[in-house]
C-alpha cells in the first residue's frame, strides 16, 4: 500500500533522526520536524505507518519506534 506525501515525510524524518541520533524521535520532535503543530496528528501518521507495515512501536517508552522498511513491498503474483 502506498504512502501519502505526509506519511512519506514522517517516515523519512524518523529514519533520518535515527541515523543521526541513534534513537527514535518523540512525537513532539516528529511534529516539529515535519511542520505540524499537533502530536495527535503525528499519532495518526504513526498509526498509518504501522498499519501499512513500515514501522512498529514498542510499549514502555517514548522513543520506541522501529523502522521495518522504507519502500513498498512488491506485489506477489
Amino acid at each position: 500500500m502506498s504512502l501519502t506525501p505526509r506519511m512519506k515525510d514522517t517516515l523519512d524524518y524518523i529514519v533520518e533522526f535515527q541515523v543521526e541520533k541513534g534513537y527514535s524521535p518523540t512525537f513532539r520532535e516528529i511534529a516539529d520536524g515535519i511542520g505540524v503543530s499537533s502530536t495527535s496528528r503525528v499519532q495518526v501518521l504513526v498509526n498509518a505507518l504501522k498499519d501499512r507495515g513500515y514501522i512498529m512501536t514498542r510499549a514502555g517508552g517514548r522513543r520506541m519506534i522501529d523502522v521495518l522498511r522504507t519502500t513498498p513491498m512488491a506485489l506477489q503474483e
